[in-house]
């Protein structure tokens, strides 16, 4: 049985750090966990690189959790994207231009915006929270009302 989208559940059982250095290590890739597992697993090595017993306990938890099935992590390219959009968000947040933005990242004008657009329909930023926006000008009509009282 493959199962998907478990990042979670992994983190849960070894601790986020670990889950994320197996993800970045199979990059996306069908992972077998087995159900006895041994110290010198290679998993052991990538779950805890500096420590080997800490590699096979963290091991020995996660075959506990998920020994026997195949898991799929995400790849590191989907970890890179969510990392990139909350380093957008807070740039947005603090006022930064698009420009700026996208000029730091190696990204087009069009990517950040469209980050920041997925970013206001998902609640994490203000919609009118546009500072360099242009569509945020006075609508045409209220711009002639506002000029006939002057």
């Amino acid at each position: 049985m493959l199962i998907t989208g478990i990042l979670e559940q992994v983190g849960a059982a070894i601790g986020t750090t670990a889950a994320l250095r197996l993800a970045g290590c199979q990059d996306g890739a069908p992972v077998y966990i087995p159900d006895n597992p041994t110290p010198t697993h290679k998993h052991s090595a990538v779950l805890a690189p500096d420590d080997a017993d800490a590699g096979f306990e963290l091991l020995v938890r996660l075959c506990a959790a998920f020994g026997g099935e195949t898991i799929r992590l995400p790849q590191c390219a989907e970890l890179d994207f969510m990392r990139r959009r909350g380093i957008i968000c807070r740039h947005l947040k603090r006022g930064v231009s698009v420009r700026c933005i996208a000029h730091d990242l190696g990204m087009s004008e069009k990517q950040v915006a469209r980050h920041r657009r997925w970013l206001e329909s998902a609640g994490l930023l203000p919609t009118v929270f546009r500072p360099d926006a242009t569509d945020a000008q006075m609508p045409l009509a209220l711009d002639m009302r506002v000029q006939a009282q002057k």
